[in-house]
């Protein structure tokens, strides 16, 4: 195991061969469920909770894919699940962090996910063995560019890591 510290976790549910995929309130992008453990919180629980507050699922972890670390501080130590739901239909989720949650081929995502999210979807369609994956694709390059194209996003993606969320 890595001596990484993790504080984020992220679900990839799958359902009938599709993953459900959340379109945030505050950035309007879509993402897999996910967020940080809470303190006392193992990330298996936080897991679990984050996804039932964000798509309504009820889930069960099928396993734990992946660590993705990266010396860059916008992207933070995450674990990463496959999860399966115990129930296909979902009760309400919190609109307040989720505008929309709707279920994508992994061959047919979203322009507007998340860009390295296409690669972590794959990563868990392959049942690879559980492994750790530092991400260097994260540069100041990258992020220069990601403002160039989305300005908008990228701006109320740095407004939300400064605590200013905007929900529409």
């Amino acid at each position: 195991m890595s001596k990484t510290i993790v504080t984020a976790v992220l679900g990839a549910l799958i359902i009938d061969d599709k993953i459900v995929l959340v379109k945030r309130s505050d950035i309007p992008v879509w993402v897999l469920p996910g967020g940080k453990i809470d303190p006392n919180e193992t990330a298996e629980e936080a897991i679990v909770r984050e996804t039932k507050e964000e798509t309504g699922y009820d889930v069960k972890i099928k396993r734990k894919v992946a660590l993705y670390s990266s010396s860059s501080s916008f992207l933070t130590p995450v674990f990463l699940f496959a999860l399966s739901p115990l129930s296909l239909e979902p009760s309400a989720f919190d609109k307040t962090e989720s505008k929309e949650v709707a279920l994508f081929s992994p061959q047919d995502l979203p322009y507007d996910i998340v860009p390295f999210y296409r690669d972590w979807i794959k990563d868990t369609f392959e049942n690879k063995p559980y492994f750790e994956k530092h991400i260097t694709s994260i540069t100041l390059f990258y992020i220069v560019k990601m403002l160039l194209l989305h300005p908008l996003i990228v701006g109320r993606f740095f407004l939300m890591k400064l605590g200013v969320h905007i929900n529409t």
